[in-house]
């Protein structure tokens, strides 16, 4: 045998050792891939929980603006009905009965009915109310918004006869109880499984797992982030029966934004007119160093101090996950120190990695 051949004959040998891995590693990571969630049967009954948060940008209803509430139906079936909100294109519908409910849902029904529809209607005092937003949850999207309690927004379809292009958003939360025993005892990842293992049974494999190497960014890692404060609902009160709140943005001492206060409201609705957006860079090292980002609910007063009236710490881990998926999430604020109150509210905020344009736009 030639020496080219050896050379040639120890590189076959290479390949499919390689090609053998692969399988191997594949057969692996279908083994540990969880089991596809079995689609419930016709006569199942599905039992939500459905809270109307809030909508943004929505269809003119009458010359300027609209009287919104919002309707959830099974089929022709009407399963609840919100109070309507007044004059308001971005309204916050407070909590309560009227726009939390639970409902049963037959899940044969269900799919008879092509999924849950959502309505967006403008009541009018006189004549008949209407149609300015629509929605259909078909059934798969349903279950999969039903298993975790967060915020989803939800795009609005422009009703027949309507030119606009655009009907704006609704945000709700929908969640089935029974998943919540699934939340709390979730299945280890893979990441945990090998944490637990005993470390003289780690392996160079596992250690070099991509999951655990693509977590977190390193010290020195530079990351871009851009923020939307969307709504607030249920704040506590800064002055005898309301608030004039506005928004501060802080890693460490650091303030990084503010937007400008709403005049008279517990439940404020920002847009563009209140500099409720923008973007910053960080090294993560400070991000973690600060243990995250400080996001202050406060109310503004003409004469005397400005007083909080909320805040929220968000984790640089959980930073990092709003950002990846970028959309609109319900942030629980907590109550000022010397507060009696237990809860102060919540606040729809985004953030996301910002957009870059490309050469390839122009």
């Amino acid at each position: 045998m030639t020496e080219e051949e050896k050379v040639e004959k120890k590189k076959t040998k290479k390949t499919k050792t390689k090609t053998k891995k692969k399988k191997v590693k594949k057969k692996k990571a279908k083994e540990e891939e969880p089991p596809a969630p079995t689609e419930p049967s016709d006569d199942d009954t599905l039992n939500l929980d459905f809270s109307i948060i809030s909508c943004r940008n929505l269809l003119v209803g009458d010359v300027r603006s609209s009287d919104p509430y919002v309707r959830i139906l099974l089929g022709e079936k009407l399963l609840h009905k919100t109070k309507h909100v007044t004059k308001s294109l971005n309204p916050v519908f407070s909590a309560g009965k009227e726009n939390e409910f639970s409902a049963p849902i037959n899940y044969g029904e269900l799919k008879k009915a092509g999924g849950l529809s959502i309505e967006v209607v403008d009541w009018d005092r006189i004549g008949s109310d209407d149609l300015i937003g629509f929605a259909t949850i078909e059934p798969p999207r349903l279950l999969e918004l039903s298993k975790c309690p967060k915020t989803s927004s939800i795009e609005l379809q422009v009703p027949p006869g309507r030119k606009e292009t655009e009907a704006g958003f609704i945000d709700v939360v929908i969640f089935d109880p029974k998943n919540r025993d699934n939340l709390e005892n979730e299945p280890q990842t893979k990441k945990d499984k090998v944490k637990s293992k005993d470390p003289s049974e780690s392996t160079a494999e596992e250690s070099k797992d991509p999951a655990e190497a693509t977590a977190e960014p390193s010290a020195n890692e530079t990351i871009q982030l851009s923020f939307k404060v969307s709504s607030c609902r249920n704040l506590l009160k800064g002055d005898y029966s309301s608030s004039d709140p506005y928004i501060k943005f802080f890693m460490g001492k650091k303030e990084l934004h503010r937007t400008k206060n709403l005049l008279k409201t517990l439940n404020p609705v920002f847009g563009p007119q209140h500099n409720n957006e923008f973007s910053t860079e960080m090294a993560y090292r400070e991000l973690k160093s600060a243990d995250g980002l400080r996001v202050e609910v406060v109310d503004w007063d003409a004469v005397g101090a400005n007083d909080p009236v909320g805040f929220a710490t968000i984790a640089p881990a959980r930073v990092l996950e709003m950002a990846e998926g970028g959309k609109p999430t319900s942030v629980q604020l907590q109550a000022p120190p010397g507060r009696k109150e237990k809860s102060a509210g919540y606040m729809i905020l985004t953030i996301a990695h910002p957009v870059e344009e490309s050469d390839d736009d122009w």
